[in-house]
């Protein structure tokens, strides 16, 4: 238990081969909750300190999770303004985008991985899947906490 309450404290900020050290390899395998805590919520939340909002993609169609979100909100967690400018759109929308305006794409997107995570935690899908279906495939988990 100790382990875990030092990397929980405040202002933690260790490599991942740190955490492996600490808390043991593969910590995605056996905790992806508290392996996205840690590689992805906390470095973001850093990463914030110094400002008033922050602008994320997330879109309302993505996951049932989303579905309540609005352009601008209030973040609770992290106290400060939200804004998600392209909530409303589709993929469609995006799709239709990217297209109009030469936006460069992963070249993993036309490999199968439509959503891209973590490397160890992303899985290509199968077409025609839901394209989040990748994403922590067989844990039940679909969001990181980032927008949770």
């Amino acid at each position: 238990m100790t382990k875990v309450l030092s990397v929980l404290s405040d202002g933690y900020r260790a490599t991942v081969e740190e955490q492996d050290a600490e808390l043991g390899p593969k910590l995605y395998a056996r905790n992806p909750d508290l392996c996205c805590y840690l590689r992805k919520v906390v470095p973001l939340e850093q990463s914030l300190e110094p400002y008033d909002a922050w602008i994320t993609g997330v879109r309302r169609e993505e996951t049932d999770a989303r579905t309540d979100t609005k352009v601008v909100q209030w973040d609770a967690r992290r106290q400060m303004v939200k804004v998600n400018p392209i909530v409303e759109w589709t993929q469609k929308d995006v799709d239709d985008y990217i297209s109009e305006h030469g936006v460069l794409v992963n070249p993993l997107v036309y490999d199968g991985y439509p959503s891209i995570g973590c490397r160890t935690c992303t899985a290509r899908v199968d077409a025609g899947a839901d394209p989040r279906s990748g994403r922590w495939t067989g844990t039940g988990k679909t969001e990181c906490g980032i927008h949770a």
